[in-house]
């Protein structure tokens, strides 16, 4: 699939969705993600799965907004400019032809008159129509549900609805305005299956006084009204049909999240000042008294752990004090320990010594489950990684009481070392074996089974785990077939590979400790790439996977971005606030987006 950026529009210009930017690129700046998954295979590698149908394509379009937006490229498929004669009918919904609509082209040049009108039975006919130009309703009385593109000797279907407007206050319970309430319009792909129509949504937001505005949405009654505010619980209801201009709103504010609330005693007893109590990014300090009031951020999923992390003090982890029924979390006290320390020394098979390698934690404790493990309870007392020195020994503070994986590479990034060890082992001794001789072979692919040609396969750079940046030896690497298949020489460093291609999510992935079989990396394939520049910061698209969890974007190159094939909803971001969520279409739906200016 290729890429066109569109001209500008005269009944709706293009713009918007790759705004997929803002807090989910932060994300994948401070996130590693983890969404390689390793197996082995003992035996000869199974035939891949067939093929699985295309994955959604993303459009993103608007009305004149009051705001600046986002120019980005159209996804439809991209044809040879020539002109034909193009035949296809204007239909609702259900099917049925819709007589007596004017058609045209969506960007239509200064001075152009291209247009028609469909017949009794909603078939059109166009002369010299561009091939790969959008067709749309250019009639007032219409709104476009589903726009056609002009194809070489394929017959459209240019689906429309009754437009209306739909106008009024979204207020809460008490009668007050709620500002910044994300509208959205939702026409189930199902409604109208027969007649091509994707997971199109309208957007738009309220303002200061809580007025919103609709002027040019679609009259089916099949459509739902949503409105989300990061504050006040959702409403859904059956879109309006009848143009209302004084529809209220009326949002349920969500009970307030009570504080944690807890007192910290260190190991002699006393009081503790200073210790640092946190749930995912938002942490306190204890008094002099030792009491901490932590307030917990509303949308935190539950399970999270609170953490409280002191210096010279053994980490401690408590399970989520929220009962998660509105009544207030329970109130905690935490008796430190003093500090232990994981230490030992790295030898090589001779027993002498190995200065100057370095030492880390391969696998943290996440403050946040399913986050990365970047954000560490470890990393917050201190970088949870060391060098050994002359005599080949380490020590890494601020650990739990429980065995940790380790890993270790050379100054050189020749050789590395995994092993387990815990702080009750003592000092222990990590023995570097000899350089693996035999070649790294397996196959990469998809969460099909489907392989991946093409895609690049290497050891991971020493030296990156700790900025969590992917990158790879440029000595290291080979390119997988077009069976997916890749062979890659083993020198002894290759802890974690790293996967990269322009179809695929980057990632990392562990080595196995025993490579002497063939290995299958599976990877998730990204969705069709965006391109575009950012906007201004006012809206914001975060691709999210089933479980609500932010996924990362992908940036194959610059002002390029991608969204992983695990997309189910997009969390949208007004002003740098998580306004609501939208729906990811099921069923290799393509899916729009149509923002609509706000009422002022």
């Amino acid at each position: 699939m290729s890429l066109r950026p569109p001209p500008a529009s005269s009944y709706t210009h293009l713009g918007l969705l790759c705004t997929v930017l803002t807090l989910a690129l932060l994300a994948v700046l401070t996130i590693v993600p983890s969404v390689g998954e390793l197996e082995f295979a003992p035996q000869a590698l199974a035939a891949p799965a067939a093929a699985a149908p295309g994955t959604p394509a993303v459009v993103a379009s608007g009305l004149a907004h009051d705001r600046e937006l986002v120019a980005v490229p159209s996804l439809f498929p991209a044809i040879e400019a020539t002109s034909v004669t193009v035949q296809g009918r204007v239909v609702a919904v259900d099917g049925q032809g819709v007589p007596g609509v004017a058609i045209g082209r969506e960007q239509s040049p200064p001075g152009e008159t291209l247009m028609t009108t469909s017949g009794s039975d909603g078939a059109f006919s166009l002369s010299n129509a561009p091939a790969g130009a959008r067709l749309v309703a250019c009639d007032e009385r219409w709104e476009t549900v589903a726009p056609t593109v002009v194809r070489l000797a394929v017959p459209v279907i240019l689906v429309v609805a009754p437009r209306i407007t739909i106008a009024g206050l979204v207020i809460d319970a008490d009668g007050r305005p709620v500002a910044d309430a994300m509208l959205s319009i939702v026409i189930p792909a199902a409604a109208g299956r027969a007649a091509g129509v994707r997971g199109t949504q309208w957007l738009t937001f309220s303002d200061r006084d809580g007025a919103f505005e609709f002027t040019a949405a679609p009259g089916l009654a099949q459509g739902r009204l949503c409105t989300q505010h990061p504050s006040h619980r959702s409403d859904e209801r059956p879109l309006p049909i009848a143009s209302p201009r004084g529809l209220v709103v009326t949002l349920v504010a969500e009970p307030r999240q009570q504080p944690v609330c807890g007192t910290v005693f260190g190991p002699d007893g006393a009081p503790f000042a200073n210790a640092t109590a946190c749930m995912g990014e938002a942490f306190v300090a204890s008094g002099a008294d030792g009491t901490f009031t932590l307030v917990v951020p509303p949308r935190l999923p539950a399970g999270t752990p609170l953490f409280v992390l002191a210096e010279g003090c053994q980490p401690v982890a408590l399970p989520d004090p929220r009962p998660g029924d509105g009544r207030a979390p329970l109130l905690q006290t935490v008796q430190l320990q003093p500090a232990i320390v994981l230490s030992g020394r790295i030898v090589d098979a001779a027993l002498a010594p190995l200065p100057h390698w370095t030492v880390v934690l391969g696998d943290p404790t996440p403050l946040v489950s399913g986050r990365g493990s970047y954000a560490s309870a470890e990393g917050r007392l201190g970088a949870a990684r060391a060098v050994t020195d002359a005599a080949g020994q380490f020590v890494i503070q601020g650990v739990f009481p429980r065995s940790y994986q380790i890993e270790a590479w050379d100054e050189h990034g020749q050789r590395g070392l995994r092993a387990v060890a815990s702080p009750n082992d003592g000092r222990v001794t990590l023995v570097v074996g000899e350089r693996a001789t035999t070649p790294l072979c397996g196959v990469v692919v998809d969460d099909d089974g489907r392989p991946v040609a093409g895609a690049l396969v290497g050891e991971e750079r020493p030296g990156c785990l700790a900025s969590g940046a992917l990158a790879m030896r440029f000595d290291q690497r080979t390119t997988t077939g077009s069976d997916g298949r890749f062979e890659l020489p083993l020198r002894g460093a290759a802890l974690h590979l790293v996967v990269d291609a322009d179809t695929i999510v980057p990632c990392r992935i562990a080595v196995p400790a025993t490579a002497a079989a063939p290995i299958r990396l599976r990877v998730t394939r990204r969705r069709d790439v965006l391109v575009g520049e950012a906007g201004g910061g006012v809206l914001a698209f975060a691709p999210a996977d089933a479980a609500g969890l932010l996924l990362p974007i992908c940036e194959p190159a610059p002002g390029t971005f991608g969204l992983p094939t695990t997309t189910r909803s997009l969390v949208v971001h007004h002003h740098g606030v998580a306004a609501g969520v939208l729906p990811w279409p099921t069923g290799g739906d393509p899916f729009e987006v149509r923002l609509q200016p706000t009422a002022r």
